[in-house]
């Protein structure tokens, strides 16, 4: 009934699955939207009203909640699983894509500082979304690494700051699997990268 109403609200209905249930505002969809976007996903973000048109349909037919005080949108957790497993069975790449370029483009690029503050905890649960295991046949696709590695990093960079060890401890493993591929060992991006898991594993105790 959706898709015949709102093609665009439909395919936005099947995104959410990438992302946290409880906290997606417009910014963060926003923040996804470039020249290689999908044209609904550019159509739903192009503007604030265009985005909530969109989730009023969805809020409409009871898929998602309106949070006032965040003037954002949540799920129920029994229809955020629904969506992964039922609706995305077949995962789909592009849409994990655009999931991961909403959550890394957040992250600004004069905040590496402070992304371990408060500012970035609402942020921070959608990066650890992208690191579910239904999604890491996508994460560690060789095709998928070598375009994003560096995305990956400042993901990871977010989630250890974030004390989010473990997902932050694969996505270092994948970032550095991709920048060794594509620069070798001894390039200073993948010795960054090595230091910066190094952190990671001493922060852990894995000494």
């Amino acid at each position: 009934q959706i898709e015949r109403e709102d093609p665009n609200a439909a395919q936005c209905l099947k995104l959410l699955a990438y992302f946290d249930n409880q906290d997606v505002w417009y910014e963060l969809l926003h923040a996804g939207a470039n020249d290689s976007a999908q044209l609904w996903f550019v159509e739903i973000t192009k503007d604030a009203a265009a985005f909530e048109s969109v989730m009023s349909v969805l809020a409409d037919y009871c898929f998602v909640e309106c949070r006032l005080e965040t003037e954002s949108y949540s799920l129920h957790a029994c229809v955020h699983d629904w969506l992964l497993n039922g609706l995305n069975e077949v995962l789909d790449e592009r849409k994990y894509s655009t999931a991961f370029d909403c959550t890394a483009n957040s992250i600004h690029k004069d905040d590496w500082e402070i992304l371990s503050t408060l500012k970035y905890r609402r942020i921070a649960s959608h990066a650890v979304r992208l690191g579910h295991k239904r999604f890491r046949s996508i994460l560690s696709n060789p095709n998928f690494v070598a375009v994003n590695s560096e995305t990956i990093f400042n993901v990871a960079n977010l989630l250890h700051e974030q004390t989010q060890h473990a997902v932050s401890e694969v996505m270092y493993q994948q970032a550095l699997a991709g920048v060794e591929k594509a620069l070798g060992p001894d390039h200073t991006s993948t010795l960054v990268t090595v230091h910066s898991l190094g952190i990671l594993y001493r922060d852990q105790g894995k000494l």
